[in-house]
């Protein structure tokens, strides 16, 4: 009689563990087929909404600043994405951007620092080292839903335009909105041909990020900005990108990645050149280098700095520091900073000021020993 009780106990059990299962795995399923909106709601009910626009922000109360200053660069990212693609009313598209806090971390749905949805969603991750960054990052999102909805519009699917078309827009919107530290970031990147660019896990290295930037502004400078929005409207021609492309190019995109190819050759030229005095000459050709390849590649920093060596030679101040100005785009480095700081001490010394503030700041930020910075601003503002 015992053993048929613990029995009937047991088959009890087991038939509530079984409904418990079924009951899990059809909210899971349930839970699945939600929309994200929906699940973000859920997960995130204790954030703020705010619209904008038609531009829906959640977020912490504690993030409200954050959120102020992304607001206030709704107005240049729709001027400079109209500069793109046309008035194609992006303020009137709904978009839904939640601004994760670092308490809300980690989110299924964010891994790196920001991501766009097909469903005009925008995730942010708050704690973003600092504020330059997270601009950097809503700008690049914001390339994505203006890149997407576009062509949307025109009748283009998901698949029909590249990864690196996409995010090498992304990256060169968001440089004009809201430039990084230093777009160099230390690292560097393998040049494949482009459609071989895969994405690794949740996204790219950023050293594909890097290339892909590269790409994006080889085209703005050799086609203008009509090329993105023309690319578009060709592949919807032509249903074929790669057709598109070297109809508006005449470069075929399986060979196209032998432009960013490192070419340390043309600067060792220029240093043999400049050790026998042949300033003139050396200039001459990196102009004419850079009006081939444009403002961006991997070199170029270097590039601006013998040409910045050739000009305060000749005593041409505003243009060397231009040039230092130019690698600053690339790299933060506090002597990068104090070199133009010297320059610009020549010409505007309040500039030079500023020049050196900012090298103390960049040696903080990069753990540099900011003394030597220090001392020279305290002899300056004597």
């Amino acid at each position: 009689m015992v053993n048929i009780l613990k029995r009937k106990k047991v088959i009890i059990i087991l038939c509530i563990l079984f409904v418990l299962i079924i009951f899990m795995l059809s909210g899971l399923n349930w839970l699945k087929n939600q929309p994200i909106e929906t699940l973000l709601k859920w997960i995130h009910i204790d954030y703020v909404e705010e619209e904008v626009y038609s531009y829906n922000f959640h977020y912490r109360p504690e993030d409200k600043e954050k959120i102020e200053h992304l607001k206030m660069m709704i107005p240049e990212l729709t001027k400079l994405s109209e500069d793109f693609f046309g008035d194609r009313h992006f303020l009137e598209q709904d978009l839904t951007i939640y601004l994760i806090n670092k308490q809300d971390e980690p989110n299924p749905l964010l891994s790196g620092t920001g991501v766009y949805t097909s469903d005009n969603i925008m995730l942010l991750k708050s704690d973003t080292s600092d504020s330059q960054s997270l601009q950097n990052a809503f700008a690049h999102e914001m390339a994505h839903f203006y890149l997407h909805n576009t062509a949307s519009q025109l009748g283009l699917g998901e698949g029909d335009l590249p990864d690196w078309y996409h995010e090498g827009f992304a990256e060169l919107f968001a440089f004009r909105i809201a430039r990084p530290l230093h777009l160099h970031k230390g690292v560097e990147y393998n040049v494949i041909p482009l459609n071989d660019i895969q994405r690794e896990n949740e996204g790219y290295y950023s050293g594909t990020y890097l290339y892909m930037h590269y790409v994006a502004e080889y085209l703005l400078h050799k086609f203008n900005k009509d090329i993105f929005l023309d690319l578009m409207l060709t592949t919807k021609e032509k249903n074929d990108f790669e057709t598109a492309f070297i109809d508006l190019t005449n470069i075929e995109l399986e060979t196209a990645h032998l432009l960013f190819q490192e070419d340390w050759e043309f600067i060792n030229e220029i240093e043999e050149l400049l050790k026998v005095e042949k300033e003139i000459e050396a200039e001459q050709k990196i102009l004419a280098y850079f009006k081939e390849r444009g403002p961006y590649f991997y070199e170029s920093p270097y590039i601006y700095q013998l040409l910045a060596g050739i000009y305060l030679k000749q005593e041409r101040f505003e243009e060397a520091l231009e040039m230092i100005e130019r690698r600053l785009e690339f790299n933060d480095n506090p002597t990068i900073y104090f070199q133009a700081a010297e320059i610009a001490y020549n010409i505007d010394k309040a500039k030079a000021i500023e020049f050196a503030e900012q090298a103390v700041e960049s040696a903080k930020r990069t753990d540099w020993d900011s003394q030597m910075f220090e001392d020279w601003l305290d002899e300056k503002n004597k």
